[in-house]
């Protein structure tokens, strides 16, 4: 059985146990049965403080450890080289056709369904493709790219979870 900390915002409160009687003998009995009345209610109110706690601490420990609803995890490739708008510029410093293909961005996590977007560079992509509930994916052309560092988020994981796409400088020419 859990229990919440002394202080807790959702804390019960007790009466004081006075089921402790000082000297010898025995009650009176109208007096024994206040006490017995008393003892007892006590007792109930305890137990029902007891079970409301724990129930309280069971579902706080059930919300850390909530497994549901969107959360990210990682992406591939985390970085692209920059290409170039100019394929003729391209193919004439020996550069292949390749280089001038769109990225799959692969983003990986839980949770996700045909409505959830992929956030790039703080815009939501209505264009995210669903997978999966573990894998969403985006594409992106690397023409005209500059290097840098894109954050890339996905619409709806209350950890706000972000991840970074590093841009890398493509070939050069001199």
């Amino acid at each position: 059985m859990s229990t919440l900390p002394y202080g807790h915002d959702l804390s019960g409160y007790v009466s004081p146990d006075l089921s402790f009687t000082d000297g010898v003998g025995t009650l009176p009995s109208d007096e024994q049965q206040a006490a017995d009345d008393q003892n007892t209610a006590q007792a109930t109110q305890a137990q029902e403080v007891a079970d409301y706690e724990s129930q309280v601490a069971g579902d706080i420990r059930d919300e850390r450890l909530d497994t549901s609803g969107v959360k990210l995890a990682s992406i591939d490739p985390s970085a692209i080289q920059c290409g170039e708008s100019d394929q003729g510029a391209l193919m004439a410093y020996g550069a292949s056709p390749k280089s001038l293909d769109w990225v799959t961005l692969n983003v990986y996590g839980s949770g996700f369904d045909p409505t959830t977007n992929i956030n790039y560079d703080g815009d939501d992509i209505t264009s995210t493709v669903f997978v999966s509930p573990t894998q969403l994916q985006m594409t992106l052309n690397p023409a005209g790219a500059t290097p840098r560092y894109v954050p890339i988020k996905v619409a709806g994981d209350p950890a706000d979870t972000v991840l970074w796409l590093a841009w890398t400088p493509g070939p050069t020419h001199d």
